[in-house]
Order: C-alpha cells, then structure tokens, then sequence
C-alpha cells in the first residue's frame, strides 16, 4: 500500500460567503493551516450539494478511520478458524467482503486504482 498524496487534514468546512465565495452560494474547505484545500463547492442552498460539501470536508477523516478500521479488522485473518468458530462462515465471507471494498476504496482514494 501506498502512502496517500493527499493533505491528511483536518478540513474545516467554511460558512458560506468566507474566503473565496463572492456569491454567497458557495462552500470554501480549508487545511489545518487555513489555506485553501478544496476552492469552491458550489452549494446554492441544495441540500445534496451542501451534503457533498460535508462529505468532502469529511474526507481526510473518513480515510484516516477506514485505514485503521481495515488494518485492524485485516488482523483477524490470522485467527480466521477461531473467528468463525463464533461468528460462523456466512459473517465471515460478509465481512471480509466488506473488507475488501474498504481496501478498494482506500486503494482508490490512494490514486491506486481508478
């Protein structure tokens, strides 16, 4: 796995009409150290555009947490007979079909995959 190219954040979803917004219908998403990471979300008061927005911003978070998350679920396949002794194989194959499009994602989100 690679390391991510992106800026680890956090991000800081601006009020509309801050910083690069003229318009007042627009989102700005700052870094940590205040620049300027995502320019302009345009929102227009559309409650989809304002939940991309979010999610957006949410983003370095949303990586970070799904990283730890797969690592550590990840481990379990060294005890994968103890663990289906207790969750039984169908949770098995759930879940570690469910671990696998994490590691997709983050592959994805990583500039790995497209």
């Amino acid at each position: 796995m690679g390391e991510p190219k992106f800026t680890s954040g956090p991000y800081t979803l601006c009020d509309r009409g801050d910083y690069a917004d003229f318009d007042g219908n627009s989102r700005v998403i700052l870094g940590d150290d205040d620049t300027i990471r995502l320019a302009v979300v345009q929102t227009d008061g559309r409650e989809e555009f304002e939940a991309n927005a979010h999610l957006f911003a949410t983003a370095p978070e949303l990586f970070t947490n799904g990283l730890k998350l797969a690592n550590e679920v990840g481990g379990l396949r060294a005890f994968k007979d103890e663990v289906v002794a207790v969750i039984g194989h169908t949770n098995w194959n759930v879940l570690m079909g469910r671990l696998d499009a994490l590691d997709a994602a983050l592959a994805k989100a990583r500039g790995e995959q497209l």
